[in-house]
Formats: structure tokens, C-alpha cells, sequence
């Protein structure tokens, strides 16, 4: 099966207690603890490695960096001035670990391209929706890869099960890790 992976599969992951980014999962979803959405993360790449074959985004990388920055600033009493000079180099390091998340596991890095561009502006079901530029990208990259699985945290974008066809003309799943683990087993 061909999945594609939202990156909050890989914040999930890689942020645990003691991390510099562990405010951006340090409540429940969905009922379960931080460190069981790290446990249920690790479980679906596991999977994913052994069984299936993966992708993700480029876009994925400067979701990471955004998510661990906006994190920052807020644990920071006062970025002030120097801030971002301060800030950027860990927010940085957070997408070289994803980065070699992704090699370990083998996940394809998929460019984003004009072409996906292009898609993601003329679906007017993503329009319809309201789904953002990050998201629409995300959901017409998996399309376009064939994807059968979208394996997200992201409610906006588990709302989208079974509603769209990849490139192959199969429904796209879009769940989160506790779901997709029953479908990667």
C-alpha cells in the first residue's frame, strides 16, 4: 500500500518529554496522552517500513520548522529583537531529525512542484471546504502519488476520508495513527 504522511505524524514522533518542542504536544487528542500519540507514531512508521512504501512533502519541512518556531516564541519569555536569530537554529534542527526520520524509514521526500500547485488551486473541493494552502497541498500530493492511506493529525484533513480518488482511482484514507494502525497491519 502507498501511504503518505501529514507532518504531525512526525512531530508526534519526535517530540517527547524533555524536548525543546514538547509544548506543541503536551495535551490529549483524541483521548490519548502525549506519549501514547509518540507510541501510536513510531508504531505506523514501523509498519509502514517493514510492509508498505511511503511518502511525504516537501512542505512537510517547513511545517515542522513553523510548528517548532511558533513553539518557541511561545515558551520564550521575550524573543525580542534577536529573537529569530535565537529561535531559528533549533526550530532548524527539529527538520534535520525529521529529515533523518524520514531516511530511516525510508519515506520517499516528494518535491513540490508546479504541477501540484496547479491541482491544488483548481480543486474546488478543497476550495469548497475551506482547506488551506499547507492542507490542500498535502491531500493533492498524496493524489497525485497514488496514495491510498493519508495517515494525518489533522482533524480538517481526517474529515476528508474516503471523499476524494488518488491518480489510480482508489479512495484516499485520511486517518490518524491510531486508525492507520489497523490498516497497515
Amino acid at each position: 500500500m502507498k501511504v503518505y504522511l501529514d507532518s504531525g505524524v512526525f512531530i508526534d514522533y519526535l517530540v517527547a518529554e524533555g524536548h525543546p518542542g514538547f509544548s506543541l504536544r503536551s495535551t490529549k487528542r483524541r483521548g490519548r496522552d502525549p506519549e501514547r500519540l509518540r507510541t501510536d507514531a513510531e508504531k505506523c512508521l514501523l509498519g509502514i517500513r517493514q510492509r508498505h512504501r511511503a511518502a511525504t512533502s516537501a512542505v512537510t519541512c517547513w511545517e515542522i520548522e513553523e510548528a517548532m518556531y511558533g513553539g518557541l516564541v511561545r515558551q520564550s519569555p521575550a524573543p525580542g529583537s534577536n529573537g529569530k536569530r535565537r529561535l531559528v537554529p533549533p526550530a532548524r534542527q527539529f527538520v534535520t531529525q525529521a529529515l533523518t526520520t524520514i531516511d530511516f524509514y525510508r519515506i520517499e521526500l516528494v518535491d513540490l512542484t508546479r504541477l501540484v500547485v496547479d491541482a491544488q488551486c483548481s480543486n474546488l473541493e478543497l476550495q469548497h471546504r475551506g482547506i488551506r494552502a499547507a492542507d490542500a497541498l498535502h491531500i493533492t500530493t498524496a493524489l497525485a502519488e497514488g496514495a491510498e492511506l493519508l495517515i494525518t493529525t489533522d482533524a480538517e484533513l481526517i474529515r476528508l476520508d474516503n471523499v476524494f480518488l488518488n491518480s489510480a482511482g482508489a479512495a484516499l484514507r485520511c486517518v490518524d495513527t491510531d486508525h492507520a494502525l489497523a490498516l497497515l497491519a
